[in-house]
């Protein structure tokens, strides 16, 4: 099986192959543990039952600054060979830690795909991690509406092969030392062109691919950073429709006002009072406006000054207060939020 880890043949070999080199060592053994230093681990005991369209599991540990999630403990990330729009792909999904992306595979580059997958993983789980640590929780929703894909088969004699590995406690990871693959001048594919060793090509950064699932899942998020605004977006939504609605009960509250204050002054010529009664209920009217706008821009997490004018809006009106309150609470959590206080 050395000619599929070596030419371009097999994408789920090169998934295989590539995420070794990238340093995820391999935990398909029985009592298999991550070992200390490391991102996480790579996973193939379900590959030969699906004949590769489970995919492999990447099992990273709940950990962030050496300390560790006990309420997650380890995170499986599900990552299979998939028909992309352009060609194959890989396509990495988590649940558990609201996290989907997919990347296509460059045939002429097919490592570079699992480079991509490594760079966002090592991006986003920490800050996953940090976030669970000071409190937050991926909701049931955001569980469930995950989409799910379909993996591609590999070929039956890959599927025996890794499980004959796995059968003999052979590891994977020694691939490179066996000379399973590495070379100095890259190996030649089929058309004759040289794909460089990992050591040299990959680890730049480069474009992060999201499956259009995907991007409905997290907001239309298409990179890393989109990824992480999209989560924290999923943190501001409620709050903020909850303070739209409440600012609206103020706003009406404040035109009663001054309907009730130009009645004032038109019947009973109270103008003292009455011009009082318009010159609040006109304040209340344009702050209102305000808050509108700034329990928009924390739902989109684009300003600093409104958001807080709407908190206090909010919380102060009168009669709506006995609900405005614990919005304002509610608001004043999303605001401190991790994932959201690292975007303002």
């Amino acid at each position: 099986m050395a000619a599929a880890f070596g030419q371009f043949d097999e994408p789920h070999a090169w998934l295989i192959r590539s995420l070794i080199e990238y340093g995820w060592p391999d935990t398909s053994r029985m009592g298999g543990r991550v070992p200390a230093g490391v991102l996480g681990g790579l996973n193939l005991r379900g590959f030969p039952d699906s004949l590769g369209r489970d995919g492999v599991i990447l099992e990273i540990p709940a950990t962030a600054d050496g300390q560790v999630c006990t309420e997650d403990n380890t995170y499986q990330v599900q990552v299979r060979v998939i028909r992309g729009q352009t060609g194959p792909a890989i396509c990495a999904r988590c649940p558990d830690a609201n996290f989907m992306q997919e990347f296509s595979i460059d045939s002429a580059n097919p490592t570079w795909a699992a480079g991509y997958l490594h760079q966002a993983i090592s991006q986003y789980f920490p800050q996953f991690v940090t976030w669970r640590l000071q409190g937050g929780q991926v909701s049931w929703a955001q569980r469930s509406g995950m989409p799910d894909v379909t993996g591609e088969a590999c070929s039956p004699m890959l599927a025996a092969y890794v499980g004959r590995r796995i059968a003999a406690n052979e590891r994977f990871d020694t691939g490179p030392s066996e000379g399973w693959w590495m070379g100095d001048a890259g190996v030649q594919l089929g058309g004759g062109a040289a794909i460089a060793p990992i050591a040299v090509a990959g680890r730049g950064a480069g474009p992060v691919y999201v499956s259009e699932a995907a991007r409905k899942a997290l907001g239309g998020a298409r990179s890393i950073d989109d990824v992480k605004r999209a989560r924290a977006i999923s943190v501001t939504s409620g709050p903020s429709t909850a303070l739209m609605a409440v600012t609206a009960l103020g706003m009406f509250e404040g035109f009663l006002f001054f309907v009730n204050a130009v009645n004032a002054i038109y019947e009973y010529q109270e103008l003292v009072s009455g011009a009082v009664s318009v010159v609040l209920s006109l304040g209340l009217i344009m702050g209102g406006v305000l808050s509108l706008l700034g329990a928009w821009q924390l739902r989109t997490i684009k300003g600093k000054v409104l958001p807080l004018w709407s908190m206090i809006y909010v919380a102060l009106i009168p009669i709506c207060c006995v609900f405005g309150i614990p919005v304002t609470m509610w608001a004043v959590r999303a605001w401190r939020d991790p994932s959201v206080a690292s975007l303002r």
